[in-house]
């Protein structure tokens, strides 16, 4: 039985730092890849199942678990002292949640713990059940920190919740009234029944990061068709605008011909207006073929064209006086979502039909700045898509957090006066230079 129960402590080791990477990946991305940190993270487990079997001192035992914990942090891209912090965080409510636990029991059992604890099958199913409910405490935490949840408003993950808390009440009361039961057969299908829960609570919220992941790639796929989309559209305007230029040309000698007439005929006026006419033409052809540089000057002509069909003035300034690091992809989905949204809000608004952005590098920063009317002049905790299927759209917003945050920054957003206001930071630095700083 001795021998049991030392298997099942190692166990709970490798499920105890499988919560804290579950903690740790809220706010930052894997140092390594994934097969590395699958076989460091198998490594730091091992250390600590046999440190927590031969470290008889309670006191050293708690170090022993904080350092173990800050050496799994650094497999995700914190600062040394971030990642203590965080440990010394997961270790209290890894032992407040085994003290609730402890006290629910006794509660209910009305017996003295240590007499209750001496059944395995009660040991099992209260360790089960101190899990789940750390596992919980870490969801709650996530909800503000990873992106996965973003797109979740608070009833709906109130409701969620309420599987992994469920599932800790359970083995609660069967950690409590287990022993009753007459056979071991019972027993053991109890415990497996409750192990499946608890697999199927980790599969819930798996599926949740999944969808969050597959949302994302849409988008991104969304995105570089567009890309695409406008590129084609560019290179045609080139080439319409190329096509001009030659015409232009061609006709020149006509062209000189005719002013010399109307000259001659003393009509100065008419000649006038035929210059400018010829002038307007040349410098539209000018402009259209010099109009777009970089990807995000093709997501703005694009945007700005969508715009003007629903006459919408926007006035877009780009300011970029050194190199951009960020990834093109990322900077067409910010820009594109930011410019959707604005003209899908300025589409409801009769008056004032105009939008700002600002596209500008200053020191290590890039600055998106977007302003726009809208109808909504509420709080921007309460802002929902105005798209009739609200189930396929919203997701704008979440993108664009989710970006900003990918590059050390954050998207805030203000509605105040009648008017929307978005404005994206991000850390423009090389990436290898950027990770260093982790």
């Amino acid at each position: 039985m001795e021998t049991l129960r030392i298997i099942i402590e190692s166990l709970s080791c490798f499920l105890e730092l499988g919560l804290g990477l579950y903690l740790f990946s809220s706010n930052r991305q894997r140092r390594f890849e994934k097969k590395e940190t699958s076989i460091l993270f198998i490594i730091l487990s091992s250390i600590y199942a046999l440190g927590l079997h031969f470290i008889g001192n309670d006191i050293v035992l708690f170090v022993f678990s904080i350092a173990i914990t800050a050496a799994l942090s650094l497999l995700y891209k914190y600062k040394w002292y971030v990642g203590i912090l965080l440990s010394i965080i997961f270790s209290v409510i890894s032992g407040i949640s085994e003290l609730i636990v402890m006290q629910a029991t006794v509660m209910i059992s009305g017996e003295v713990f240590e007499t209750a604890n001496n059944s395995i099958y009660t040991y099992i199913i209260g360790l089960l059940a101190t899990k789940m409910f750390t596992f919980s405490v870490i969801t709650i935490i996530r909800k503000g920190r990873h992106k996965s949840f973003q797109g979740i408003g608070n009833a709906r993950f109130t409701q969620l919740m309420l599987l992994p808390l469920a599932t800790v009440v359970i083995a609660i009361i069967f950690s409590t009234y287990i022993d009753l039961v007459a056979t071991n057969f019972i027993k053991i299908a109890s415990i497996a029944a409750l192990l499946i829960l608890v697999v199927a609570n980790a599969m819930t919220f798996y599926i949740v990061d999944a969808q969050h992941e597959l949302i994302s790639a849409k988008h991104k796929l969304k995105a570089s068709q567009l890309l695409l989309e406008n590129q084609r559209q560019y290179y045609d305007d080139i080439f319409r605008s190329h096509q001009e230029i030659r015409k232009t040309r061609h006709d020149l000698k006509n062209i000189f011909i005719a002013v010399l007439g109307e000259l001659n005929d003393g009509n100065v006026e008419a000649t006038k207006e035929m210059i400018k006419k010829k002038l307007n033409e040349i410098e539209e052809t000018i402009n259209l073929s010099n109009k777009q540089s970089s990807v995000v000057d093709a997501v703005i002509y694009a945007k700005e064209c969508e715009a003007n069909k629903q006459n919408i003035e926007l006035k877009s300034q780009i300011s970029i006086n050194r190199h951009i690091y960020i990834d093109n992809l990322d900077l067409a989905v910010l820009t594109a979502n930011i410019l959707d949204n604005a003209i899908e809000a300025v589409n409801l608004v009769e008056d004032n039909r105009f939008i700002e952005f600002s596209f500008i590098t200053e020191n290590d920063n890039l600055i998106v700045f977007c302003k726009n009317p809208t109808i909504n002049n509420t709080s921007v905790d309460k802002i929902r898509t105005t798209k009739k299927d609200a189930t396929k759209h919203g997701f704008g917003i979440m993108s664009i957090r989710a970006i900003a945050e990918k590059y050390n920054g954050s998207y805030v957003i203000e509605c105040d006066n009648g008017f929307f206001s978005g404005t994206a930071i991000m850390v423009n630095r090389n990436i290898h230079k950027l990770e260093s700083f982790h």
